[in-house]
């Protein structure tokens, strides 16, 4: 990035409640510029530096404006006015945002004009975005995969209910926080609808990120009621970024070539999480998971049955009996091992389960029965025994009266 089109570092940013220092560029979009800063505390006879920082998103579409010094520049009258119509926008996005208030959604904490642009100022997040830790690690656990996937579900859930749509949720706009929380940012193309489920604004809907944006978001047309099922998408095509390491094919591939569930071979992945991905990246919208209130649920039905099977790993042990029996701990470990295989699907749990059940009652009854055939043999000898006894006292008695 070139310096030029940055403010300086060392900077301070005044507003009407805070002085910023800026202290170092974190990244620049198509439509701004991101900052570290330190809060300064402004009195009467001077400033006062605070160890608060905080993250400041500056308004600067990459490809029209310039900068002279620290005032943003435009050649607005040769792009028809986009400049000052996007500028609009983002004002309306930061108000917007500063109205959600939800514990995985990033708190916006003042919007100001200055240096011919306009700024926000959010919390800073420490913790990097999801996309590095997931380069990082290769790719996520289920586990996670699925803790990370609740928790920004619930901020879409949340931005929905306030009828907002983020419309590029990717794994670059989720952020972990110092207590390893998933928090949503960048609502650069989000947007916000009335009760009635009309756009506040005329701007078209944003294309969204190939891999993570579904097919009717190119050139969805307003008017057709609140599409929550671009966000479905996206939250489909997340996870599976943080399951495989990889980025989904774009939808147009999908619909085409099928979903690419070769990708999930070497992943240790249960088939109702990837059942859920599936159907919340299906192509075509009117078989895709309707709103993420369902997908949620769909969530919490293989998180539990996640937990389920950990139980089982941890409390299930061969009984005393099936010891006896001659059923070791390890011949148990290897059937729990096998019937592990397929993950926690509700079918397949069930049907493993049924066939451990099964397999112990037949070890028992196997058990019994030998046991049964050991006590008929040990009455039956007993039995042959007494009457050889009796035979020869009376062969005896017969041989002394026959004598002479």
């Amino acid at each position: 990035m070139k310096q030029s089109n940055t403010l300086p570092i060392g900077f301070v940013l005044k507003s009407k409640l805070y002085n910023y220092r800026i202290e170092k560029v974190l990244g620049q979009g198509a439509f701004g510029i991101t900052y570290l800063a330190k809060i300064e505390l402004q009195g009467g006879l001077g400033n006062l530096e605070s160890s608060i920082h905080v993250t400041i998103k500056e308004f600067f579409m990459k490809e029209i404006s310039g900068r002279e010094g620290t005032l943003v520049t435009s050649s607005a009258s040769s792009k028809g006015g986009l400049f000052y119509e996007y500028k609009e926008k983002f004002a309306r996005e930061a108000k917007n945002l500063s109205k959600l208030k939800h514990p995985n959604i990033v708190n916006v904490m003042e919007f100001f004009e200055t240096n011919n642009t306009c700024y926000y100022v959010m919390e800073y997040l420490s913790g990097g975005d999801l996309d590095s830790l997931i380069e990082h690690r290769g790719r996520l656990s289920e586990s996670d995969t699925l803790r990370y996937t609740r928790q920004i579900a619930e901020a879409l859930s949340f931005m929905h209910e306030n009828k907002m749509l983020h419309l590029d949720l990717k794994p670059k706009n989720v952020m972990i926080n110092a207590d390893g929380n998933a928090i949503l940012i960048d609502f650069g193309l989000s947007k916000q609808y009335d009760k009635y489920g009309e756009p506040e604004s005329s701007t078209t809907v944003g294309r969204g990120t190939p891999g993570y944006a579904p097919l009717e978001q190119a050139n969805y047309q307003d008017g057709h009621g609140f599409p929550v099922t671009m966000d479905v998408y996206a939250l489909g095509a997340t996870m599976y970024k943080m399951l495989t390491g990889k980025r989904a094919p774009e939808a147009s591939v999908i619909l085409n070539e099928g979903f690419p569930q070769d990708s999930f071979h070497s992943v240790n992945c249960s088939e109702s999480t990837l059942d859920c991905i599936m159907k919340a990246m299906e192509p075509r919208k009117k078989y895709r998971i309707p709103d993420i209130p369902q997908f949620l649920s769909i969530i919490e039905k293989a998180n539990e049955y996640g937990n389920n099977r950990q139980n089982d790993r941890e409390n299930e042990r061969p009984s005393s009996f099936e010891k006896q029996a001659g059923v070791d701990e390890e011949t148990v470990a290897e059937e729990f091992a096998h019937s592990d295989k397929n993950g926690y699907a509700r079918g397949q749990e069930e049907k493993n389960g049924d066939e451990d059940t099964g397999n112990r009652l037949h070890t028992r009854d196997v058990v019994n029965l030998r046991e049964k055939k050991w006590m008929l043999g040990f009455l039956i000898l007993m039995f042959l025994i007494a009457l050889l006894y009796l035979f020869k006292i009376n062969f005896s008695e017969e041989l002394q009266f026959i004598a002479p």
